[in-house]
């Protein structure tokens, strides 16, 4: 088959395809071959064509769209929950000076965990950040272990959150070890 496609007298475009078949000639000379010609509007066919991958496309959009709302929603919900802590951290704080009941030592301990608490955040950021850009560039360097899996254990949780998955790991047995 041939498909040629050409502009209409109306200015559309058409399309169409041929092909064409050699008779057998039984006296072998060539001024007694004959030849058939078919063609076949494809016309529908070329439109409907392009109509299923327009709609393909519109259906990547969306699925694309559709997980760009998964990962925000647990971005959001893995973001909300450090920063409950934080606040509630720091409304405990402020109640111990309002009462002029200062605790130092509450108070640091408070402030640490802060401390920590921003740092799981900018760990999901980051996280986030190198996984929308493909950034992650692997050298010959060593990689803690430890963060390895918490990094692992952020993006599981980003992907399970409001599925009832908890991820709970105990990494204090490889905590000093590196990958080479």
């Amino acid at each position: 088959f041939i498909e040629l496609s050409f502009i209409a007298n109306n200015g559309e475009k058409r399309f169409m395809n041929y092909i064409v078949y050699k008779l057998n000639n039984q006296s072998h000379s060539k001024e007694d071959d004959h030849y058939i010609l078919s063609i076949r509007d494809i016309d529908d066919v070329k439109k409907n064509e392009q109509i299923i991958v327009s709609q393909r496309e519109q259906l990547f959009e969306a699925s694309k769209l559709s997980a760009l709302g998964e990962m925000a929603s647990g971005f959001a919900h893995e973001i909300n929950n450090p920063l409950a802590i934080i606040k509630g951290k720091l409304t405990l704080t402020e109640r111990e000076v309002k009462k002029d009941e200062i605790n130092k030592d509450s108070i640091f301990k408070n402030l640490e965990t802060c401390k920590v608490t921003v740092d799981r955040i900018t760990k999901i950021i980051v996280g986030l950040r190198n996984l929308a850009h493909g950034s992650i560039e692997l050298e010959n360097e060593k990689i803690s272990v430890k963060d390895l899996i918490e990094d692992a254990v952020v993006m599981a949780t980003l992907k399970m959150s409001g599925k009832g998955i908890d991820f709970v790991v105990d990494i204090q047995a490889v905590e000093n070890e590196a990958l080479s």
